[in-house]
């Protein structure tokens, strides 16, 4: 079986198991019905599926990628957000936001460079100029 249908296989268990929880706090059989009539069950699997092929295609391009990193990006993801934003509307050099991970990565690599420094120092080397107060 490929690696694909495994995981359509998994999400049609994972509904199946949704019905079976919903039936359990008190949906009846007639309202479960007509959730699958008009279809959201069904949009349940294809929406989850076509969104584990995205992260799955989006983690390849980062090889590098550490359990940490995964696991914030599985967070941000699960929150509702999109892979191709980040949480501070950081913009690459082109003028485009960036991706979750290269938003991460800027963020931890600057932590690094100024954790260090005295609050005038972060200032200074972040480009900000202050008035003499004299």
């Amino acid at each position: 079986m490929s690696k694909k249908n495994n995981s359509r296989d998994k999400l049609i268990r994972y509904i199946e198991n949704l019905e079976k929880e919903m039936i359990s706090i008190g949906y009846s059989r007639e309202s479960l019905d007509l959730l699958k009539e008009t279809g959201f069950l069904q949009f349940q699997i294809d929406f989850n599926f076509e969104a584990l092929e995205v992260l799955h295609e989006y983690e390849s391009q980062f090889p590098d990628m550490t359990n940490k990193e995964k696991k914030e990006l599985h967070r941000w993801i699960y929150d509702g957000n999109d892979i191709y934003s980040n949480p501070n509307l950081l913009y690459d050099e082109r003028g485009y936001p960036m991706s979750f991970i290269s938003a991460y990565r800027f963020e931890q690599e600057l932590y690094e460079v100024l954790k260090d420094m005295t609050y005038e120092e972060v200032m200074e080397y972040m480009g900000y100029d202050f008035p003499d107060h004299d």
